[in-house]
């Protein structure tokens, strides 16, 4: 018993720390959300978007409607209530719900801008995922006055980039949903993975290490994995792109040539890879070392340049073997 007492104790005050943590954190959204490419207002200063009405939060990245609708916030996912079982000591998915409850709940207003999904035959013949939910961006408005408090000015956040930027959700490309703020929500969810913010502190949520020998214990899992390119290789239809030389123990990612063509009319051109640091996203399957296939040009980042102080190993400026691309 006095066991069990410890963990729950231990468990209120991680979660408890963690919530503070996450909600005493400023809105990051216009400061990483470009306007032109991920507007909340239109051009006469509109806010975009209709106005709806939060009945309940479902999850860090749901919301219930009071007319009924169920929207899923497109570009980011968060953790789930356990569907059976006791919860798990770090509480991600309380964590992540009481972040989005905190935002809509201290918002003037809310607005909902729908996304209309990319045409495929899985999504032709509906606007709903196939839960049934609006698949969309919650835009949070609040009035600040500035010179005089009859001259308001509006301020909005878009709430996935807000909380991709608490380190409470993750950043999940989905390319039939994408939102025009996929691109903020990632470079969020980055900034919040270097600093450790929120969720990110915890191993279930942190980024991967490209060279990490144990990288198949989270095969199955939507993850975040970084590191330095070291060559890429080609073999039928398929590139890979190699994190070591070891390619039976080493990570590697693959692509379809028809993906990697296509990913060049989007400005992502993977022979400029080798030795250059990427983060990739995906889920991570158990083969050789680890490995992900990529399958959307939203999937991945390329990082700044970072000096390799180790001089050699997975990664390494010294150890650049280029493979025979297509």
């Amino acid at each position: 018993m006095r066991r069990s007492n410890g963990m729950a104790v231990w468990r209120m005050r991680w979660l408890g720390a963690a919530l503070v943590a996450a909600t005493a954190m400023p809105l990051p959204s216009q400061a990483l959300a470009d306007p032109a490419t991920c507007p909340g207002l239109d051009a006469a200063g509109a806010p975009l978007g209709e106005p709806v009405e939060i009945a309940h939060v479902v999850a860090g990245d749901e919301v219930q409607l009071a007319d009924g609708r169920t929207v899923r916030l497109a570009d980011v996912a968060a953790a789930r209530d356990p569907l059976a079982g006791p919860r798990p000591p770090d509480d991600a998915a309380a964590v992540s719900r009481a972040a989005l409850v905190e935002l809509v709940g201290s918002a003037k207003a809310v607005r909902l801008v729908p996304i209309a999904p990319a045409r495929t035959a899985a999504t032709a013949a509906t606007t709903l995922d196939r839960y049934g939910r609006v698949v969309g961006r919650l835009i949070v408005l609040n009035a600040a006055p500035t010179t005089g408090p009859d001259q308001p000015v509006l301020t909005w956040a878009d709430a996935a980039v807000a909380l991709a930027g608490r380190g409470v959700v993750r950043y999940q490309p989905v390319a039939a949903w994408r939102s025009a703020c996929f691109a903020a929500v990632r470079a969020a969810d980055g900034a919040a993975r270097a600093t450790g913010a929120g969720l990110m502190a915890i191993p279930a949520y942190a980024t991967r290490d490209a060279g990490a020998t144990d990288l198949t214990q989270s095969a199955g899992a939507a993850v975040a994995v970084e590191g330095r390119v070291v060559s890429l290789g080609h073999a039928g239809r398929t590139t890979y792109v190699n994190f070591g030389d070891d390619f039976a123990r080493d990570f590697t990612a693959w692509l379809s040539d028809k993906d990697r063509q296509a990913w060049l009319s989007a400005g992502v051109d993977v022979a400029t890879w080798p030795g250059q640091r990427v983060r990739l996203y995906g889920v991570l399957t158990p083969r050789d070392g680890g490995s992900m296939r990529l399958t959307d040009a939203g999937q991945v980042e390329q990082l700044p340049h970072r000096p390799n102080t180790a001089g050699a190993g997975p990664g390494g400026d010294t150890k650049i073997r280029q493979g025979a691309a297509p």
